[in-house]
C-alpha cells in the first residue's frame, strides 16, 4: 500500500483575524492582529508646507497644504481658503483625507498657542468652518498640555468622525508656531486689513 497523504495545512496567514484601523470614506486599512501595517501614506511628508502635532515615532495629527483654493481671489473671504491633506496616526487607527481649511485659522491658532506658552494654563483652539478638524488645546498650569481633536472627513451626514488626544509638553510649543510662522509665510492671508477692521471675524 503507499503512504497516505497529508492533507495540506491551511494558510495560517489567510486565517488570522484582521481589526478595522479606521472608518474614513477616503481610506480603509486592515492589518493583521499583531502585524504592522505596511502603509507608505502614514509616514510624515516633509516635502510640503505642513503642521504636525505629536510625533512620527508614536502618534501624530499633520495637516499638509497643497495650494490656495481659489488663487486668483483677493478677497478675504475667498482667497484665503488653502486645500489640505489631512493625516492621522492614533492608538491603532490611521486617516487619511482632503479637507479645505482657511489660513486665517491658523494665525488664530498660532495667537492661543504663544499665550498658552507664557501661562501654562487656558486654552488654544483650532476651529474651522467647515469641521473638517477641531483641536482644543487645554494647559494644565504646570507645562503640560492635552490636545483633544475631532476629525470629520467628509462633514455633514455622510461622514466619518474620529475623536482623539494628543499629549506634549512646553517645549514643544515653539516649533508648532514656527511651522504656522512658515505656513503663513508660504501661504500668506490675503486683503489681512480685515482683520484689523473687523477683529473677531474668521
Amino acid at each position: 500500500m503507499g503512504k497516505r497523504r497529508k492533507a495540506p495545512l491551511p494558510n495560517r496567514r489567510a486565517l488570522r483575524p484582521t481589526r478595522r484601523l479606521t472608518k474614513s470614506n477616503d481610506i480603509v486599512k486592515r492589518a493583521p492582529v499583531g502585524r504592522k501595517l505596511k502603509n507608505t501614506t502614514t509616514m510624515i511628508d516633509s516635502d510640503k508646507i505642513n503642521f504636525i502635532l505629536g510625533k512620527e515615532t508614536s502618534e501624530y495629527l499633520q495637516i499638509l497644504v497643497d495650494n490656495f483654493a481659489y488663487p486668483d481671489s483677493t478677497d478675504f473671504w475667498d482667497g484665503n481658503w488653502i486645500n489640505t491633506r489631512i493625516k492621522i496616526k492614533v492608538g491603532g487607527f490611521i486617516g487619511d483625507y482632503k479637507a479645505q481649511l482657511r489660513n486665517v485659522d491658523f494665525l488664530d491658532f498660532k495667537n492661543g498657542l504663544e499665550r498658552l506658552y507664557d501661562k501654562l494654563d487656558g486654552y488654544a483652539n483650532f476651529d474651522c468652518l467647515e469641521d473638517y478638524i477641531q483641536i482644543k488645546i487645554k494647559g494644565d498650569g504646570l507645562g503640560h498640555f492635552s490636545a483633544d481633536c475631532v476629525a470629520n472627513d467628509s462633514p455633514g451626514i455622510y461622514g466619518h468622525e474620529l475623536k482623539f488626544s494628543i499629549d506634549f509638553d512646553q517645549t514643544e510649543i515653539h516649533s508648532l508656531t514656527k511651522m504656522i510662522d512658515d505656513l503663513l509665510i508660504e501661504f500668506p492671508i490675503k486683503d489681512i486689513e480685515q482683520i484689523q477692521k473687523n477683529k473677531g471675524i474668521r
